[in-house]
C-alpha cells in the first residue's frame, strides 16, 4: 500500500488554512483551483458531480500531503477556497480586462490569448524578471503578487496607449496648423 493510502484522513484546522481570499496561495494553485472547480461545474452542469470529492480535491490541491476528512470544518475549508477563487475571478475582470484594438484583433490577439494562457503569463513574467527557473518558478509565487503584476503592466499598457494616442493627435494638429499658416 501506498502512503497515501494507509494515510488517515484528517481536518485541516483553521489555523493551516490558506487564505485564499487573501491571495495567500501560489499563483500554481489558484490556477489548479480553477480548472479544479470549472470542471466541477462543467459535471453538474452534466448532472454528474460529487460533492464529496470537491471537497477533497479542492483541499488536496493547497494540502497534497492531507487525505482530508469529510465534517464541518472540512467543508467550510471548502466553500471557503471555492469563493476565494470566485472573488479573485471577479478581480480579474474587473481589474484585468483588456480589449484589444483593431490592429491586434487583426494580428491575432484573441488566438494568442486562449493558447497561452496560465503559462504564457508565467512565461512572461519570468522573461520580464529574469526569475530564475522560469516560468515554473513563478507557479510558486504568491497569487497576489502575480495579480498585481499584471495590473500593474495593463495601467502601464493603458497609459502608454493613451500618450501615443495624445501625441498623435498633438501631431496632426500641428501639422494642420503649419498646413494653414502657409496657405494664410
Amino acid at each position: 500500500m501506498s502512503r497515501k493510502e494507509t494515510q488517515a484522513k484528517r481536518t485541516v484546522y483553521p489555523g493551516e488554512q490558506v487564505d485564499i481570499r487573501g491571495g495567500k496561495c501560489s499563483y500554481g494553485e489558484m490556477v489548479a483551483l480553477g480548472r479544479a472547480l470549472e470542471a466541477e461545474i462543467t459535471r453538474a452542469g452534466a448532472g454528474d458531480n460529487d460533492d464529496v470529492e470537491v471537497v477533497r480535491r479542492l483541499i488536496q490541491i493547497l494540502h497534497p500531503d492531507v487525505k482530508p476528512a469529510i465534517n464541518i470544518v472540512n467543508v467550510k475549508y471548502a466553500v471557503a477556497i471555492a469563493q476565494g477563487v470566485r472573488f479573485w475571478r471577479e478581480q480579474e475582470k474587473e481589474r484585468l480586462s483588456y480589449k484589444p484594438t483593431a490592429e491586434e484583433k487583426m494580428a491575432g490577439y484573441e488566438a494568442l490569448a486562449r493558447v497561452s494562457g496560465a503559462t504564457g503569463v508565467a512565461s512572461t513574467i519570468a522573461e520580464k524578471f529574469g526569475v530564475d527557473g522560469g516560468p515554473d518558478a513563478v507557479f510558486n509565487w504568491p497569487y497576489s503578487s502575480i495579480f498585481m503584476v499584471l495590473m500593474i503592466d495593463l495601467e502601464r499598457a493603458k497609459f502608454q496607449r493613451k500618450l501615443q494616442e495624445i501625441r498623435e493627435n498633438k501631431r496632426k494638429r500641428e501639422e494642420q496648423s503649419r498646413r494653414v499658416s502657409r496657405r494664410g
